[in-house]
């Protein structure tokens, strides 16, 4: 019988550990984390991050937070006003919002 009862308890413990396990591991630094990385926030100037410019005479694109835009496009209520080779503009309610690329700089291949 008393065997019984602690190997009751023993299960009951792992059961107890195994739940509480995943919250333990979430308070967790992610050691592959970029440095930089702030996590998703509630403000739309932050949320918004120019990933590339495709600027030539013929097209100017940007990649904002993963969505391709050409001027007049709009995103999260922002309407896209200009396209220059390092920076976008957003304009929302008269207030203007610069984006720029963070590495300007590209590689050429041999």
């Amino acid at each position: 019988m008393f065997k019984r009862s602690v190997i009751n308890l023993f299960l009951a413990l792992v059961g107890l550990a195994t739940m509480l396990l995943p919250l333990q591991a979430m308070a967790v630094n992610d050691p592959t984390r970029p440095a930089n990385y702030a996590g998703s926030t509630s403000s739309a100037k932050r949320s918004l991050k120019l990933e590339s410019i495709l600027y030539s005479t013929d097209r100017r694109v940007a990649v904002i937070s993963g969505k391709v835009l050409a001027e007049g496009d709009s995103i999260e209520n922002k309407i896209v006003t200009a396209i220059t080779k390092d920076a976008v503009t957003l304009t929302s309610n008269g207030k203007a919002l610069i984006l720029k690329l963070q590495h300007t700089s590209i590689r050429k291949g041999n």
